[in-house]
This record gives C-alpha cells, structure tokens and sequence, in this order.
C-alpha cells in the first residue's frame, strides 16, 4: 500500500513538472533526473527534509 501512494505522489510531482508520461514511459535519463529533484523536493509531514 505505502509503495503504490508513494508511486502516486512521484507520478503527481512528474505532472507538476510538465510530464505526462506515465512512470514507466519515462526515458531513463529523464527518470534519472526527476528522481534526483523529486528527492530534494519531498518534506516530511512537519515541513523537514528528509
């Protein structure tokens, strides 16, 4: 369950981006980059990074 909502909010922060691939279509160079953005974007719940 956590992995599905996890993977939601990743597909939620690529349409945020502008992308309208899903996950799984996404270049692995693409891939590469959101993942690297997407890690120093996401907080925790109080506002901290993680």
């Amino acid at each position: 369950m956590k992995t599905l909502a996890d993977a939601s909010r990743f597909q939620k922060y690529l349409a945020m981006k502008g992308e309208a691939k899903a996950i799984q279509n996404v270049s692995v160079d693409h891939l590469d980059e959101y993942l690297a953005t997407y890690l120093l974007y996401i907080r925790k719940n109080d506002g901290d990074e993680y």
